[in-house]
């Protein structure tokens, strides 16, 4: 197991081999494996550059991240010329067909909100951001809710039966729409429809299950 010193000293070798860095700006405190970064920066970016650079060197345990970005009269931007960015990158990048991802800027900072479906879709919409001139901080609200598609619920359906020696899953139909299921089709048993509406719930992002199964002897 590493030192605090040693996890000082990678830390601080870490930010000095990074290009997009000033590491002379930067001060390293490590205390049982919990990391704090002091100092400041000139960009956001480089703020962020430096929490991914620690978080990059084993034995780090937990950030304290105490870095103030002042920025430089040159990169000063207003509001509306960062909101109008942040639109644009996201518009570029496609990532937001749906346009409900959204951004709030108060004195350079911004707070994101809205759904994606991955978590590198979420880290992608910070990633595009973070470099933009004139940003102070980033607070990401986003969830991330995976898209439902008819494979992934009659998969996790036919896992749950097979589980319960139940083989009517075939004779089930699913349709999806707005992240509602709708179950419909043939089952013999109370057991075995509850079954089916049950492993519907337990997919994440499902926001309703419509039951239309029929019992049949």
């Amino acid at each position: 197991m590493k030192t605090d010193l040693e996890i000082q000293k990678d830390v601080l070798t870490e930010l000095m081999h990074d290009p997009h860095i000033h590491a002379g700006h930067i001060g390293v405190e490590v205390s049982n494996g919990v990391v704090t970064l002091s100092g400041h920066v000139e960009s956001y970016y480089e703020k962020w550059k430096a929490e991914k650079a620690t978080k990059q060197v084993k034995g780090v345990n937990a950030l304290a991240q105490e870095i103030k970005v002042i920025l430089p009269g040159s990169s000063t931007r207003s509001d509306s010329e960062i909101s109008y960015q942040i639109q644009s990158l996201i518009n570029w990048s496609n990532i937001n067909p749906d346009n409900n991802i959204k951004a709030k800027v108060e004195a350079g900072f911004i707070t994101l909100s809205g759904t994606v479906e991955s978590h590198s879709q979420k880290e992608l919409v910070q990633h595009l951001i973070a470099n933009l001139i004139g940003i102070t901080g980033i607070c990401s609200l986003i969830n991330v809710e995976p898209k439902l598609s008819i494979p992934l619920v009659k998969k996790d359906i036919t896992d749950s039966f097979r589980r319960q020696a139940i083989d009517e899953a075939n004779n089930l139909d699913i349709a999806i729409d707005n992240n509602i299921v709708t179950l419909s089709g043939k089952v013999h048993s109370w057991s075995e429809r509850n079954s089916a509406v049950n492993a519907a719930w337990t997919i994440p992002s499902v926001k309703n299950v419509v039951d239309k199964i029929q019992i049949v002897n």
